[in-house]
C-alpha cells in the first residue's frame, strides 16, 4: 500500500522526491513526526522494536537512516531503505507529508471537525469490531447494546472493564467478515498489518481506518475496501513537532495542533453511490 501510494504521489501529483530532504525528524514514545522541505509536515504512530530484539538493538546505527543519520537525507532513498522500525515509522509520516496538501487543494470528499463514528448508522443492534485498544471509541460502544470485539495484539491495554471483548489478531478472521462496523487503527499501516486485515473486511457492512497515521491521498486505502478514513490535518505544525517530542498521543493532536477530518470513499455503497 506504501509503495503504490508513492507511485501516485509521484505520476499523478508529479512529485519529485529527489528535490524533497528530511528537515526535521522527531521519533518520539507514540508518534513520529517529520518535517521536509516546501513546509510539508507529517505524523505516524511510533511502532518500536521488541524490547529483547538484539538483531535490531545492534544493527540500528549501521544504517543510513538511523540516529544522528535522517535529517539532511533524501526522500526518496528512504523508501528504498530496508525495513527497520525507524525506517517504517518514517514511511507513514513522509507519506502523509507528501499528502497534505494535495488533500487540501483536491476533490478529495473530505469532511472537517467530525469523528468518522457519527457518520455510521449506529441504531439498531449492530456487530462492531475495533482492531487496536482505542480507549474512546471502546468506552463508547460498550456504553450500547451492540455486540463489541477488540482484536489486539497487546490485550493488556485494553481497560479492564472491557477484556471480555478481546480477540486475538490471529483469529481476526472470525469476526471482521461477520461485522456490519470496522474500525481500524491506522497504526496498522505502519506494522505492516493492514494487508492481511483487508482481506477479512465485511462485503456489505462499513470499514473505518481512523488515526494521524491514514492521513496520506487515499486511492490505494479506498481500492482496499476502506470507506471512511479518520485522518488528521496539521494545523499549527511548530507545535505538533514540539509536543511530538513530549511524548504527545492523538488526544495532545487535537488538543493542541490539528483538526479531525474525514475523507469518504465516493465509490463506497455505504454513500448511496
Amino acid at each position: 500500500m506504501i509503495n503504490k501510494t508513492l507511485d501516485i504521489l509521484q505520476s499523478k501529483y508529479q512529485l519529485n522526491l529527489q528535490e524533497i530532504f528530511f528537515e526535521d525528524v522527531r521519533i518520539g514514545i507514540y508518534k513520529t513526526a517529520v518535517q521536509l522541505t516546501g513546509d510539508r509536515y507529517g505524523v505516524a504512530g511510533t511502532h518500536r522494536a521488541k524490547s529483547g530484539d538484539y538483531k535490531y538493538r545492534t544493527n540500528r546505527d549501521q544504517t543510513p537512516f538511523s540516529t544522528n543519520h535522517i535529517i539532511g537525507q533524501n526522500v526518496k532513498d528512504l523508501f528504498l531503505a530496508p525495513s527497520s522500525p525507524i525506517v517504517d515509522n518514517l514511511k507513514v509520516a513522509t507519506l502523509n507529508a507528501l499528502s497534505g496538501k494535495i488533500i487540501q487543494n483536491t476533490d478529495y470528499q473530505v469532511i472537517e471537525d467530525t469523528d468518522p463514528i457519527d457518520l455510521v448508522d449506529l441504531s439498531g443492534q449492530k456487530t462492531i469490531s475495533i482492531v487496536g485498544a482505542f480507549k474512546g471509541y471502546i468506552q463508547k460502544i460498550g456504553a450500547t447494546n451492540h455486540t463489541m470485539h477488540i482484536v489486539e495484539i497487546r490485550p493488556e491495554i485494553i481497560p479492564p472493564a472491557y477484556q471480555k471483548h478481546f480477540v486475538p489478531t490471529d483469529q481476526a478472521a472470525t469476526v471482521l467478515p461477520h461485522s456490519d462496523i470496522v474500525i481500524i487503527t491506522g497504526s496498522t499501516l505502519v506494522n505492516n498489518s493492514l494487508k492481511d486485515l483487508v482481506q477479512y473486511l465485511p462485503k456489505h457492512g462499513t470499514t473505518i481506518l481512523v488515526g494521524p497515521s491514514s492521513s496520506f491521498i487515499p486511492d490505494v486505502l479506498f481500492e482496499q475496501g476502506i470507506d471512511i478514513i479518520g485522518a488528521t490535518r496539521i494545523t499549527q505544525p511548530k507545535k505538533m513537532l514540539q509536543i511530538v517530542s513530549e511524548a504527545a498521543t492523538g488526544f495532545h493532536f487535537f488538543r493542541y495542533c490539528a483538526q479531525k477530518i474525514c475523507i469518504l470513499n465516493k465509490k463506497s455503497t455505504i454513500f448511496g453511490t
